[in-house]
């Protein structure tokens, strides 16, 4: 992802991959690196199902800063070094289990270069997260700056 100034939007340019996901346990990991210069890089697991007023609610969200700092719900988790691949990886479950409704949480996990690897429980960004509909990745800024991903990879595991 490559972001520069005079883009229409603070949040040119994005992706997103369209899905529906109801139930089961959801992985989604990747490699990250930022570039010579970094740039700000959200990920947004939302859910679109039911057009609620404001659009969408987000289950897993986080951001990664353009000095390496990953941060969730304004919490600095880690810091990933500068021109270096580190590896993130986000796992939660939808619907029911055996035991009731499934918890509205989720796993992050990053390895570091070094492969030392740290977990936190989180809990979704919005209630009434319950369908995965939409991961968006944004590179949200307005300089020159860049972020590179890899082997990403979206799961659900039945």
């Amino acid at each position: 992802f490559t972001d520069q100034p005079g883009m229409k939007r603070t949040f040119y340019p994005y992706a997103y991959y369209r899905t529906r996901v109801d139930k089961g346990p959801v992985v989604l990991e990747f490699d990250f690196r930022q570039g010579a210069l970094g740039g700000e890089a959200w990920f947004d697991l939302r859910d679109y199902h039911d057009k609620t007023p404001g659009g969408y609610r987000s289950g897993p969200r986080f951001v990664i800063r353009p000095d390496g700092k990953l941060i969730v719900g304004g919490q600095t988790m880690a810091e990933l070094p500068a021109g270096q691949w580190s590896h993130v990886k986000v796992a939660f479950r939808l619907g029911d289990t055996p035991q009731g409704p499934a918890p509205r949480e989720y796993e992050l996990s990053w390895t570091l270069p070094d492969g030392k690897t740290t977990t936190a429980k989180l809990p979704f960004a919005q209630a009434g997260f319950s369908v995965l509909t939409d991961l968006y990745i944004i590179s949200n800024g307005t300089t020159i700056a860049s972020f590179y991903l890899d082997n990403l990879k979206l799961q659900v595991q039945e």
